[in-house]
């Protein structure tokens, strides 16, 4: 379905690879680079699949990398035809790219976050608007997904088939969404550790302080009283040398 993508910002052709002006239309766009892993997060929780499958076939099917975020992202103006992948900066460029391409004669092209196929899947859109909304194209997915898991029994075989019907292709597909979707369950693993870590530091510091300020204020009473011993004392001794 998606074989490999060649990055470009739309119209002028120019093309990115890990450098400053990446990273900076990156920052630009993060929040279109969120679109596919919200979509397919609540279309995959809607259609009961497994948490995470959507968002790791999404990543295997139009990811792209953030060196700034040592990340990868779904991007959802994506279109692939000829085997050829592009990254548009918006929808409205996307969609003049299909439109040209089915003028020129192609049929066979995949669009969006989860790259459905308009040639074999010709009734998925009512329009290419509606192939290009994140949340419709990841919702025609996860249907597409879930009837897969009927037709095959497992969910190895429908994550296969979701790229091809051929064996070798699907074994690899299968392959690479199970790395991404690994690699998002250990990043998160990695986060929730991270966030109870840093929690649990933030509460022996507060111990810590809180101790201290105790200890503080146990010295303090401390030489107070030694203070009010003293100045008695120092009375006493004035008021007995005022009497001899």
């Amino acid at each position: 379905m998606f074989y490999r993508l060649y990055l470009i910002l739309g119209l002028s052709g120019l093309l990115f690879s890990g450098t400053f002006a990446e990273r900076a239309w990156a920052a630009e766009n993060g929040a279109q680079g969120r679109f596919c892993s919200v979509a397919a997060t609540q279309a995959g929780s809607d259609q009961g699949l497994p948490a995470g499958l959507l968002n790791a076939i999404s990543l295997a099917e139009t990811g792209r990398w953030d060196s700034a975020r040592q990340a990868s992202f779904a991007w959802p103006w994506t279109v692939t035809a000829g085997g050829e992948g592009r990254f548009f900066p918006t929808k409205a460029a996307a969609i003049a790219q299909v439109e040209q391409l089915k003028r020129d004669g192609v049929r066979n092209i995949d669009v969006g976050c989860m790259q459905i196929n308009l040639m074999y899947h010709p009734q998925a859109f009512a329009d290419l608007d509606a192939a290009f909304d994140p949340g419709a194209n990841a919702r025609y997915a996860a249907q597409f997904l879930a009837g897969l898991k009927e037709e095959t029994q497992s969910w190895p075989g429908a994550i296969g088939r979701y790229h091809s019907a051929t064996p070798a292709r699907a074994r690899y597909y299968l392959g690479k969404v199970t790395r991404l979707w690994l690699g998002q369950n250990q990043a998160q693993l990695d986060q929730r550790n991270l966030t109870q870590a840093t929690a649990t530091k933030a509460r022996q510091d507060a111990a810590a302080q809180a101790e201290a300020a105790q200890r503080e204020a146990a010295e303090l009473h401390r030489a107070a009283v030694i203070a009010r011993f003293l100045n008695r004392r120092a009375e006493r001794a004035v008021a007995k040398a005022g009497q001899s």
